[in-house]
């Protein structure tokens, strides 16, 4: 799922949404731990222990009620992180995103990002492009660029 807007968002969704995609580029960048118990809000309990090679859903969002919701759900694939320490020689983890799709710039606040948040969905969106845009040319829409 993936919030688009196709009008002139107002300030007060802009910054909603620049503020749910800073949560989501908080767990995007999260390293912990192999092992770490998974997290279901939904049901508030441990789900099984984190490892490389899962697939996870990231997806934060806010909704006002009877006004607008927001959504940028993603899915990521679980990594081993090169770490500087390793505390009891543990495998530390993060994860890559497996979801390519643009995340809308004109619904994003950048003076609510910090220098982190920019560098991070900066990346995101080069990987965006460098993996979608031949896709989508090979299929004939040269609108793309």
């Amino acid at each position: 799922t993936r919030t688009m807007h196709f009008g002139e968002p107002t300030g007060h969704e802009r910054e909603c949404f620049t503020r749910v995609l800073k949560g989501h580029i908080a767990l995007a960048s999260a390293t912990f731990p192999e092992g770490t118990p998974g997290f279901d809000a939904h049901r508030f309990e441990n789900k099984t222990p984190l490892q490389a090679g899962m697939i996870v859903s990231n997806e934060p969002g806010y909704y006002s009620d009877g006004e607008f919701g927001i959504r940028i759900e993603n899915l990521l694939v679980i990594v081993e992180r090169d770490t500087p320490n390793r505390f009891g020689d543990k495998k530390y983890l993060g994860f890559e995103p497996l979801t390519l799709v643009p995340i809308q710039r004109k619904l994003i606040r950048l003076d609510l990002l910090d220098d982190q948040e920019v560098a991070y969905l900066d990346a995101y969106h080069a990987r965006v492009r460098e993996e979608v845009l031949p896709l989508v040319e090979e299929a004939g829409d040269k609108a793309a660029r």
